[in-house]
């Protein structure tokens, strides 16, 4: 398990991504890295979103096989549901990129991405591939190939239904033409020129009896289908390798996919897609030795120093290993020789039990600020070192803990991520740099180097600004210094509704980032086409971090329907700017960072009509519905196990079981009759879309029989056809026809009912292009006095988003009646 000593991460062709925090300094962890340094080979997994990647498999060809792994994911995970918080859209992706970067470095591998923007469920490549754009998503692939170079290309999908996604079966698809195109010099040959073309030995599809019931595992070594034992103990890192590889599952926490810690042997196939027959391994094609880049006395070397190697004074190794720098310089091949001179430096600044830190007085600055900064660095051994700071060196005693004071000047733009700084193009992020297309993130833009001066050699590495400060329940914390802009503009909501025209009211917060005096500035509303706000602009002064001025603000619409963006400028010394807000991420499994999105809110004006007042809601996950229902006006209360046990639910019109409520709350289904009785009284009780069989969910929803299936609608603009339009639900208290489902988002719904008694009716049928209809997306049952009503129409995108139909509909379903 590779780890950098001074900044615990990877490097990604030369850049280091990470946060520093505690590292590794153990002799056996020394060893294990002395044993990698031996190794050449490159391989790729690659698949669609975070989560995908085979763990196991990653984790062996890192730590076991001991050769560079990286996994290409298309995606960041933007479209999926959020299981710890109710971020979704840009920020979910934000943190399902730093649960993949905290699983590779548990699990030893390098994180690339493409720029494809992950749009929801797909039924087929064909709809994914026409959405992402084929070529310019097969370039971004070609590109990952070009400049890492890998040997192997694993794909953990095979390329047709059986991958279960169109985002999985064309990441399959993508995998295979990749490997002619990247050997293709006349295929972007922007690409080709800048990193070279190349050819990929073999191609293997990580099969398994999930997708092969019958896998006919005879053919094991026959040229075509390959085995592994990916669950060796491996002594030097103290675990099996499947422990690493459930750690490192475990990361995706957003996603719910902690796993128990898995020993003993692991098995895994191995299909030839592409390349020449392979008998014995992966590698049959491929030299892994050094001796590949021409380097064979390295290994010969390290071999020795291995069997010196004094675990109890590490640091006696470290005048031999820095000998090995001139043959590092004599590899020809640049990649190479960069990548073993970085893993030379890490190995020998753990000999030392070598540590720096670049401590800034604040969190945050604005771009141009000079930052006060310690250095606080350590020399755990005896061996003479010493560093350069600003032209000065500075000798390190044994074991002492150095401070020096510095400071830099902050640079750079917003500490944004780098891919969500434009707008989409066509379901991909825009970058415009080519060079940074496959990173998770950019490095550090404030940072400096370091010089260490050891046995007459000396090691230049980046150390970024970070911040510490002390959590009394969580200790130490770290995490990077922040460019941010003057202030941050809070609106109260991310979208208004305006039921009838009605004006309606929210509150902007302005608050200043620093302590920088902020005075006679002016926030400036730009206002859609048919609305007005009042007031137009607010101006403002304020003095210190945190200074604060709140306004409410009225949002009047001069049409009944109307729709459109609000968004902000900031007037600060005489220059218009853009506003923008604030976004924490901060959970316990991954690094603490902020968002500064552009500041905006969706308005809508519609004609709604409604009666029911009192809304009871069972939470589900990253569920906003809630929310959206109070915007129109109804008095929502959340109901939790307490409120369930006690058996009183009369006082609510409806009950809404909000998405994945039975997945989430293992306690709902034992409330089950409670809520069965809640009906037969004269209740209505939603549900919204919920698996089955999953985990702590039931088998079955409710009291009476009703099954979800897995069916669903990914085509935002697929046709529907209502069934019986006489029926209550389309026509009050509104008036509901086709037209109000235009304008939808992502996808019309999922998990519909698949089958039902004949207590329910269906009243809506949809289909996706080129598939039979389904009319699973909304049934009624009515039991005793009351309603069962459940819909997989994904009305947790939908209302959010401010779509006129969706809440019309809602509202439609929320008062049903015969």
């Amino acid at each position: 398990m590779r780890k950098n000593i001074y900044i615990v991460g990877f490097v990604l062709f030369g850049w280091v991504f990470s946060f520093a925090q505690n590292s590794p300094y153990t002799s056996s962890s020394i060893r294990h890295q002395m044993q990698l340094f031996g190794k050449a080979g490159k391989v790729l997994y690659l698949a669609a979103h975070p989560d995908d990647e085979n763990t196991r498999v990653i984790t062996w060809l890192a730590n076991a096989a001991g050769v560079e792994t990286a996994y290409l994911s298309l995606t960041r995970g933007d479209g999926g549901q959020n299981l710890i918080g109710s971020q979704l859209g840009d920020a979910l992706g934000v943190i399902r990129t730093q649960e993949l970067l905290e699983a590779r470095r548990i699990d030893g591998g390098s994180q690339f991405f493409a720029r494809a923007v992950d749009f929801g469920y797909s039924k087929s490549a064909e709809e994914s591939l026409e959405k992402w754009g084929h070529e310019e998503i097969l370039a971004d692939v070609v590109l990952v190939i070009r400049k890492f170079k890998p040997d192997v290309i694993i794909n953990r999908f095979p390329p047709d239904r059986r991958a279960g996604h169109g985002h999985h079966e064309a990441s399959a698809i993508l995998a295979e033409e990749a490997f002619e195109a990247a050997a293709d010099p006349n295929f972007h040959p922007e690409s080709a020129k800048k990193y070279g073309v190349w050819q990929v030995k073999n191609i293997f599809w990580n099969t398994s009896t999930w997708w092969v019931t019958d896998l006919d595992t005879s053919r094991v070594g026959k040229g075509s289908l390959l085995h592994l034992d990916v669950g060796g103990y491996q002594p030097l890192l103290g675990k099996n390798l499947g422990e690493l590889a459930s750690e490192s599952r475990s990361m995706h926490k957003s996603q719910g996919f902690g796993i128990a810690r898995l020993r003993g042997k692991i098995p895994e196939y191995l299909e030839l897609v592409k390349g020449d027959s392979c008998y014995h391994s992966i590698f049959d094609h491929v030299d892994t030795t050094l001796n590949r880049i021409g380097a064979s006395n390295l290994s010969a070397t390290m071999r020795k120093i291995i069997r010196d190697f004094d675990d109890h004074a590490p640091w006696k190794s470290v005048t031999a290993l820095v000998a090995l720098y001139p043959e590092v310089e004599n590899i020809s091949d640049k990649k190479w020789q960069e990548l073993k001179r970085k893993q030379l430096d890490n190995i020998v600044l753990n000999c030392l039990g070598f540590h720096a830190e670049m401590l800034a007085e604040k969190d945050v600055y604005r771009n141009g600020d000079w930052a006060e900064f310690s250095w606080e660095i350590v020399n755990r051994s005896p061996v003479a070192v010493s560093v350069d700071i600003n032209g000065k060196q500075k000798d390190l005693p044994e074991n002492h803990l150095t401070k020096i004071k510095d400071s830099l000047e902050i640079s750079g733009g917003l500490s944004h991520p780098f891919y969500l700084k434009n707008p989409y193009i066509n379901n991909m992020f825009d970058i415009a740099n080519l060079e940074e297309i496959p990173y998770p993130e950019l490095p550090p833009a404030n940072q400096k180097t370091l010089s260490i001066f050891v046995a007459g050699f000396n090691i230049d590495f980046q150390v970024p600004l970070m911040f510490k400060w002390t959590d009394r329940v969580k200790g130490e914390r770290l995490r990077n210094v922040e460019v941010v802009p003057p202030v941050y503009v809070h609106f109260s909501e991310t979208n208004i509704v305006l039921p009838d025209g009605n004006p309606h009211f929210f509150t902007v917060e302005i608050e200043a980032a620093t302590d920088d005096v902020l005075q006679n500035a002016e926030l400036r509303f730009n206002a859609p086409e048919g609305f007005t706000i009042t007031p137009e602009s607010i101006k403002f002064s304020l003095f210190e971090k945190g200074g604060r001025r709140i306004q409410q603000v009225k949002v009047q619409s001069m049409e009944k329907r109307a729709g459109g963006e609000i968004s902000a400028s900031l007037l600060l010394d005489g220059k218009l700017q853009t506003a923008y807000g604030k976004i924490d991420i901060d959970f316990d499994h991954i690094r603490p960072l902020r968002m500064f999105p552009r500041v905006n809110i969706s308005a809508v004006s519609l004609p709604l009509q409604r009666k029911v007042k009192r809304i009871g809601y069972i939470l589900g996950a990253g569920d906003a519905v809630p929310e959206a229902l109070q915007k129109i006006g109804y008095e929502v209360e959340i109901i939790d196990k307490e409120r369930l046990s006690s058996g009183n639910l009369s006082d609510f019109d409806a009950i809404v079981a909000g998405i994945r409520a039975y997945n989430t709350n293992p306690w709902l289904k034992s409330y089950q009759s409670t809520l069965d009785a809640y009906v037969r009284r004269g209740g209505r009780y939603i549900i919204q879309y919920n698996t089955t069989g999953w985990r702590s969910a039931p088998e079955k929803l409710t009291g009476w029989d009703l099954a979800i299936g897995r069916s669903r609608v990914t085509v935002e603009e697929s046709p529907v056809k209502i069934i019986d339009p006489s029926a209550r639900v389309w026509n009050k208290p509104n008036k509901i026809t086709t037209d109000d489902f235009a304008n939808w988002v992502q996808e019309r719904g999922l998990y519909f009912a698949e089958n039902w008694s004949e207590e329910f009716m269906p009243l809506l049928e949809m289909q996706d292009p080129n598939e039979d209809p389904v009319n699973g997306a909304l049934v009624v049952g009515r039991f005793g006095k009351g309603y069962v009503i459940y819909t997989g129409i994904s009305f947790f995108r939908q209302l959010p988003a401010g779509v006129p139909g969706a809440y019309r509909l809602f509202v439609n379903i929320l008062e049903y009646a015969d």
